[in-house]
């Protein structure tokens, strides 16, 4: 049902809101990576950054450093 409603999975759903989050902290700096992730609710960095990588097309360091231009 929820699939069918907003056209994604839970999981996806619950990506797509901790990296939106994780976008917002990466642009505010001040905090590592490593932070962000954990703040995230993200255990291991490497699945963060390939989850963050998949929805946004950009490493997390990259998009910190570039900024929203990315």
């Amino acid at each position: 049902r929820f699939r069918a409603a907003v056209g994604r999975t839970v999981l996806g759903e619950l990506y797509r809101v901790r990296i939106e989050e994780a976008k917002r902290l990466l642009l505010a700096g001040g905090l590592p990576v490593k932070g962000v992730a954990l703040r995230c609710g993200f255990t291991d960095v490497s699945r963060f950054s390939m989850v963050f990588r998949r929805q946004t097309g950009s490493t997390p360091t990259r998009f910190a450093r570039l900024g929203a231009t990315v």
